[in-house]
C-alpha cells in the first residue's frame, strides 16, 4: 500500500479524530473456530455446505483432493507422499462417523487401501459397491465410475491376476464411452493397461 495512504488512513483513525485504528486492524485476539481450523488444517469445508448426506461427501471428498487425488497423483500414485496418506486416513476417520455408509467414502477407502500396498483389502471394499454406482452425483460419475475400474485393475495387476485386471480395464474402456468422455481423457485413464500390466515402482 502507498505510504501517504497508510497515513491517511491512520490519520483518521486516531483519538484526535475520534476513530480508534483497531476498528481497521485485528489487534484484538479471536478465537479460531473448530470449522476455520479445520479447513486452514485439513481443508475440510465443515459448514460451508449444509448438512444432507450428499453435501457431507462433498465436503470430505473436497479435503482429500490436495492429499491423495491432486496433480497426476490418480495417475502416478506413486508420487503421493506418505504423510499425505497419512493426512487422508485421518479424513476418512472422521467422514466415517458421519456416514460409514456413503459410497463415496468406501470408493476413497478403497483408493486407501491400494496406496498402504493392501491390494487384497482394496479389491474388497471396491467389489462390495459395485452395484452402487447410483448412490454417487451425477457430477462425480466422470471420475467415480472410470476410475473406479482402473483402480480395480491396479489392484488386481499387483495380485497377478491378470485376467481379472484385462477385464476391469476393458469395463474402464466401455464406462468411458457409455459417459461420452472426450478421447484425451479416456485413454489417459485406460492407456495401455489391458496389453502391458500396471507395474507400481518401487
Amino acid at each position: 500500500m502507498h505510504q501517504s495512504m497508510v497515513s491517511r488512513i491512520i490519520k483518521r483513525f486516531t483519538p484526535s479524530t475520534g476513530g480508534r485504528l483497531e476498528d481497521v486492524t485485528p489487534l484484538n485476539n479471536t478465537k479460531t473456530s473448530m470449522n476455520l481450523t479445520d479447513f486452514i488444517e485439513k481443508n475440510l469445508a465443515r459448514g460451508y455446505y449444509d448438512d444432507s448426506v450428499s453435501s457431507t461427501d462433498y465436503s470430505y471428498s473436497g479435503a482429500l483432493v490436495p492429499l491423495v487425488h491432486g496433480l497426476n497423483m490418480d495417475d502416478k500414485p506413486h508420487i503421493i507422499p506418505v504423510e499425505n496418506i497419512e493426512k487422508a486416513k485421518l479424513v476418512i476417520r472422521a467422514w466415517e462417523e458421519q456416514d460409514p455408509h456413503s459410497i463415496l467414502l468406501q470408493w476413497e477407502k478403497g483408493w486407501i487401501a491400494f496406496l498402504e500396498r493392501d491390494y487384497q483389502k482394496a479389491v474388497s471394499i471396491l467389489e462390495a459397491i459395485s452395484d452402487r454406482f447410483d448412490e454417487t452425483p451425477e457430477s462425480k460419475h466422470w471420475f467415480i465410475k472410470s476410475y473406479y475400474y482402473r483402480n480395480l485393475g491396479f489392484c488386481y495387476d499387483m495380485l497377478l491376476e491378470r485376467d481379472k485386471a484385462i477385464e476391469a480395464y476393458q469395463k474402464c474402456k466401455i464406462v468411458c464411452e457409455e459417459l461420452k468422455l472426450n478421447e484425451f481423457y479416456s485413454k489417459m485413464t485406460y492407456k495401455d493397461y489391458a496389453i502391458y500390466p500396471y507395474k507400481r515402482p518401487f
